[in-house]
């Protein structure tokens, strides 16, 4: 059976037994961790990094291809990120890389974010109304006394990740920058970050969330909005106590010269650590005697959630990667398992 136009079309695609593997769309990966089968004549997909899953439909609907268009496949955001995307791997996009990095935005942010650069104007960076649905578009000045302006007919909407994954924990912060400088540590916690000034726009980003993190800018005006924000979400939103510093990328900015605490030990003792979505499969694939158990306890919602992506991935190879990546990871389960106080047995 022919593999679908949009299953070839992913990065890093190989064949592996009786399936293959590609780079998944839905988050950053580096390492090919989708793996794609034809089994009970339909193409089913799984992802070991993030724990998506379906089948082609499903796939289709999540990025955007299904009956649901994007906004981004509208005039004019489509053109514009065009050019800027091609602008930011050519010579023009030379200046905005280093401009980023030297603020503490790591090449994987950069990616995630999908920035680009436009010519005469500075960094392009997509603005969201909700996952996956771009608005418009603001742009980082480098010159000038004007920060930042949005392109004409841009709507009021989130600096956030491109292929979010709706998961349990949103942390929302103010500003584009806070947002991609706190993404490695956020994700590494197994949440998700977004920057927005907007409640609506925050409350569409965090239907699926169980619980919301708030860190506002620590002046008047983000005491006022994160207040908003509490109010608002009510009960599963906290707030990051203050930490004497103006925003998450003035933290992080001091954090590596040694003189503040990093984002991630700001954060973990509100987020914790999530599971990777391989572990609870583990987990699932314990209980109906397939492999022996992991050696650390394996939240509830999480086994769930991989025992319905289990309808898409085959035992065999979901037991396979399973022992691969659990040899390669016994030093992180025994971290997570102290952190956690249980028996690393």
């Amino acid at each position: 059976m022919d593999m679908p136009p949009a299953f070839r079309q992913l990065r890093g695609l190989r064949r592996s037994g009786e399936g293959y593997f590609a780079q998944c769309p839905f988050h950053p990966d580096r390492n090919p961790s989708l793996h794609i089968s034809w089994v009970g004549g339909r193409w089913l997909w799984f992802c070991f990094g993030c724990g998506a899953g379906g089948d082609e439909h499903d796939f289709l609907q999540r990025i955007g291809e299904g009956e649901e268009e994007k906004e981004i496949e509208h005039a004019p955001w489509a053109r514009v990120l065009e050019r800027a995307w091609a602008a930011w791997e050519g010579k023009e996009g030379i200046l905005g890389k280093i401009y980023l990095s030297l603020r503490g935005v790591s090449e994987e942010a950069q990616e995630a974010f999908r920035v680009g650069w436009v010519k005469g104007k500075g960094i392009a960076i997509p603005l969201h109304s909700a996952p996956q649905r771009v608005c418009g578009v603001k742009i980082r000045h480098l010159e000038g006394p004007t920060r930042y302006t949005s392109l004409k007919g841009s709507k009021e909407g989130a600096v956030a990740p491109w292929g979010m994954q709706g998961l349990p924990t949103l942390v929302v912060v103010e500003g584009a920058l806070d947002a991609m400088v706190a993404f490695p540590e956020v994700k590494a916690l197994g949440a998700e970050v977004i920057a927005c000034r907007s409640v609506e726009v925050i409350e569409r980003f965090a239907r699926g969330a169980s619980r919301v993190v708030v860190w506002m800018d620590e002046d008047e005006a983000g005491e006022r909005f994160a207040q908003k924000i509490l109010t608002h979400l009510g009960a599963r939103a906290e707030r990051v106590p203050r930490t004497g510093f103006k925003d998450p990328a003035e933290l992080a900015h001091a954090a590596a010269r040694g003189k503040a605490p990093s984002i991630r030990e700001v954060l973990e003792p509100l987020i914790g650590r999530r599971m990777p979505a391989w572990v609870a499969l583990w987990e699932a694939l314990a209980r109906e005697g397939e492999i022996e158990p992991p050696p650390v306890k394996v939240p509830e919602e999480e086994v769930r959630r991989a025992q319905r992506a289990l309808q898409y991935l085959p035992r065999g190879i979901a037991a396979g990667r399973v022992r691969q990546m659990r040899e390669q990871a016994r030093a992180l389960l025994a971290e997570i398992s102290k952190e956690r106080g249980e028996d690393g047995g």
